[in-house]
């Protein structure tokens, strides 16, 4: 069974290992034809591959509802490519990233779906926080910005907050290191920010809303809101699943088991996001998990 990469590590990971692996996920049955089985949950046994087309099934079934809906359904789309492909339980070691990064990005939108997070209505931001990227090269930078408050929470984070009286930030911000300008972000609301989005020499760690609503007050009907739910669980459940599958394969033939250590970690971590709700952060690191797994057998 072909297992990593188009190489030697794949043949010969194929010579010493010879499991069937399938995963057993709780998943609904969905169609075009019967969405309201998206309520409806079955246990069954799928490769990992295809479970994913059925995501893309049902977030079609909603495409009127959101922009978004069409945005995730591209990214999932582009992580089916075969090239990233051994088969439908195993990634490719040197593309196969690229389908974790696709399906992150996915998650946030549909993410942002249910926060209502949309172009046409504008909440503002009340807080920002930003990590400056080459702290440990450069540690003591002036950070400055117009028309706010920039407060030092110390190793390169800084929170940005209104001015005075104000309850939310500009509709752009300006951020200044040393008094040179270094970076300009959008603040009004209107356009998505995503935690890990970089403008300038800074990183996006959190955001806090102005009237903020609540998670699950999306504009759009409790269908696609149940499908969002099912499809993002589904997406972060098969990536786990991608990593985990690889993990306990290379155990067998690893090479640096330092390697093989922190890819449990990495997995560990992922499972802890998830179970705090933090989907997108899960797939972070259960890509982490496997890019680990991979390098642990390369020598």
């Amino acid at each position: 069974m072909a297992l990593l990469k188009k190489s030697k590590i794949g043949s010969k990971l194929m010579t010493i290992i010879s499991v069937v692996v399938v995963l057993a996920v709780f998943v609904p049955l969905v169609s075009a034809y019967e969405a309201h089985t998206i309520n409806v949950t079955a246990r069954v046994k799928q490769p990992l591959r295809p479970v994913k087309e059925q995501v893309i099934e049902c977030l079609s079934l909603y495409v009127d509802e959101s922009h978004l809906f069409n945005n995730a359904i591209e990214k999932l789309n582009r992580s089916l490519d075969p090239e990233l492909w051994i088969d439908d339980y195993h990634l490719d070691c040197q593309h196969g990233h690229k389908v974790f990064n696709c399906e992150r990005y996915a998650v946030k939108r549909l993410m942002h779906v249910l926060r209502d997070f949309t172009l046409d209505k504008c909440r503002g931001i009340a807080e920002l926080t930003l990590e400056y990227l080459y702290y440990e090269t450069d540690p003591n930078i002036t950070v400055t910005v117009d028309n706010g408050t920039v407060t030092d929470s110390g190793f390169g984070v800084y929170a940005i907050t209104p001015e005075e009286e104000q309850e939310k930030l500009p509709a752009d911000t300006t951020i200044y290191i040393d008094g040179e300008l270094n970076a300009e972000i959008h603040t009004s609301g209107s356009q998505p920010m995503d935690i890990d989005d970089v403008h300038g020499d800074f990183g996006v760690l959190a955001t806090n809303y102005y009237d903020d609503l609540p998670t699950l007050g999306a504009p759009v009907s409790d269908e696609a809101v149940d499908c969002i739910q099912w499809s993002i669980d589904v997406l972060v459940a098969v990536d786990r699943a991608l990593a985990q599958t690889l993990i306990n394969e290379v155990e067998v033939m690893v090479h640096d088991p330092f390697q093989l250590a922190i890819a449990y970690q990495e997995l560990a971590e992922g499972d802890a996001c998830r179970d705090a709700y933090e989907p997108d952060v899960a797939i972070k690191h259960y890509k982490k998990a496997w890019k680990h797994a991979c390098h642990a057998v390369e020598y």
